[in-house]
């Protein structure tokens, strides 16, 4: 398993490019607001983990249902 040192969600969101995902993100209820946050952030770990893999999709399988951690 791969751990990441550094989150990157917030800089690709605050990213000009990204001016169209923020606006849909707005639309969402709190839930799926964080459910695609982590998967931007999952992909991009990917990313970095090994630069040839340049995911655009992310399917999340859960044995339950996603919390936030208290940590």
């Amino acid at each position: 398993m791969v751990r990441p040192k550094q989150l990157f969600s917030a800089a690709i969101l605050a990213d000009t490019r990204s001016k169209r995902a923020r606006e849909g993100m707005r639309q969402l209820a709190t839930g799926e607001r964080i459910v695609q946050l982590c998967n931007i952030e999952a992909m991009e770990q990917v990313h970095r983990w090994k630069a040839e893999f340049k995911p655009d999709f992310l399917v999340a399988y859960v044995r339950a249902r996603p919390a936030p951690s208290r940590s």
